[in-house]
């Protein structure tokens, strides 16, 4: 992946040389060696599949990219890491200085249709029952802070 550098048309004073080294470390410090590594296999994928479809990559349309993202859930990928390809997607091309082609709606909505068809979509938690409750209350014993808490987890229960 191409890295993003400080560029001018102009050559740069002397005095800001070391200016310049210093942003350009900072850029590149931003994102984790791991999370680097990984947007550019990612990034690769997505040029692969791009070429074998002969879709362009860069700038790529949204429409390509919500493709890229249905092939991908296809080939039974987690929605976690079709969303993660698709966050490496949107580096490169901000990197590139182009829109973001990830924030288009028909990009959100295969992702989104994704979670909620493969299980990444939230799931209602269970009711506390009046076991769970004695067992919350179980520890709070008898002083001033037990008390305030055994009260505080009632009410907790009650008004959920």
């Amino acid at each position: 992946m191409q890295a993003l550098t400080l560029s001018t048309t102009q050559a740069l004073p002397a005095a800001l040389a070391s200016a310049a080294d210093a942003a350009t470390a900072l850029i590149k410090a931003r994102h984790a060696e791991t999370t680097r590594r990984v947007y550019a296999a990612d990034v690769l994928r997505f040029r692969d599949w791009c070429a074998a479809s002969d879709l362009c990559a860069l700038p790529a349309e949204p429409q390509t990219v919500a493709l890229f993202a249905a092939a991908e859930v296809q080939r039974d990928l987690n929605p976690h890491t079709v969303g993660r390809r698709l966050a490496a997607i949107r580096h490169l091309h901000l990197e590139a200085g182009l829109l973001d082609p990830t924030a288009a709606e028909v990009v959100r909505a295969v992702l989104a249709g994704a979670r909620r068809t493969l299980g990444g979509a939230p799931r209602q938690a269970a009711p506390a029952t009046s076991t769970a409750l004695e067992d919350m209350l179980g520890p709070c014993d008898d002083s001033l802070l037990g008390q305030r808490d055994r009260q505080l987890d009632a009410l907790g229960i009650g008004g959920a």
